[in-house]
């Protein structure tokens, strides 16, 4: 076997294996070896340390100077009100992946979540997650005299609602499901 060109290990460090018998040779590469994970392990560690804390914040610092996060929050969440969930649910829930100061707006803000949930805005809803739903009426609290609407396979989430029932001041049901087949056939 021919021994590579390159040499990964500083002169210093291959030294120290010189003019040792085999047995010495491999005992002092297994305390090398040991000692090149250990420090492995510290520089993943570090490098942890700064993906899950570092990277993160400073990207938190560097979004705070954009220039829709200086406007009022009341402003903000008046306009994250129109672009998500009078659109679509999907929209609403990508303005929370956005950035940290987004997502703890939209999670603090009762009326977005009434909004998600209203029949009048949004006339044919699918929810296929009971826990969003439930988010959602959580979420809306102390928001009272809300509008809720469901379309489809709605029977097993109004068993997920009963609690927030006395808040529901407009119910919407669609009961109309078209099957797959029938899609077809058109």
């Amino acid at each position: 076997m021919e021994k590579s060109s390159v040499q990964a290990l500083p002169q210093d460090h291959l030294e120290r294996f010189q003019g040792l018998r085999s047995s010495e040779l491999q005992t002092s590469a297994l305390v090398a070896l040991n000692e090149y994970e250990e420090k492995a392990r510290e520089y993943q560690e570090k490098l942890r340390e700064l993906r899950e804390h570092y990277i993160p914040e400073v990207k938190s610092i560097y979004n705070s100077g954009a220039l829709i996060n200086q406007l009022p929050i009341e402003l903000i969440i008046h306009i994250f009100r129109f672009v998500g969930p009078r659109t679509s649910p999907a929209d609403a829930i990508r303005l929370t992946h956005i950035c940290r100061l987004w997502r703890l707006l939209i999670h603090q803000a009762p009326t977005f979540w009434s909004d998600l949930l209203d029949a009048e805005d949004v006339l044919a809803r699918t929810w296929h997650d009971n826990a969003m739903v439930l988010a959602a009426f959580d979420r809306s609290e102390p928001v009272t005299q809300i509008g809720f609407s469901m379309y489809g396979s709605f029977l097993p989430l109004l068993e997920t609602v009963p609690v927030h029932a006395s808040r529901i001041s407009t119910l919407w049901l669609d009961a109309a499901v078209i099957e797959e087949q029938d899609r077809t056939r058109s």
